[in-house]
């Protein structure tokens, strides 16, 4: 470790400790992200189709999904 901090001036063990910090959010983050889906209700309300209706801007059809979400 003390050959790459002088060759490269990189200290693998700071380097390690913050691959790890990463690692465990990704694995919380995807944990927290799981339970929320398992445990999301289905409601038919919730329907929202991505292709853009004929005469409807992108940004208006966007705006309806936020519409939907917030009647819930």
């Amino acid at each position: 470790m003390y050959q790459a901090k002088t060759d490269y001036g990189v200290s693998l063990g700071d380097q390690l400790a913050e691959k790890a910090v990463g690692q465990l959010a990704y694995e919380i983050d995807t944990e927290v992200t799981q339970l929320l889906i398992d445990n999301a209700a289905a409601d038919s309300r919730l329907t929202f189709s991505r292709t853009l209706p004929i005469g409807v801007s992108k940004a208006e059809h966007y705006e309806g999904f936020s519409e939907i979400k917030n009647c819930i």
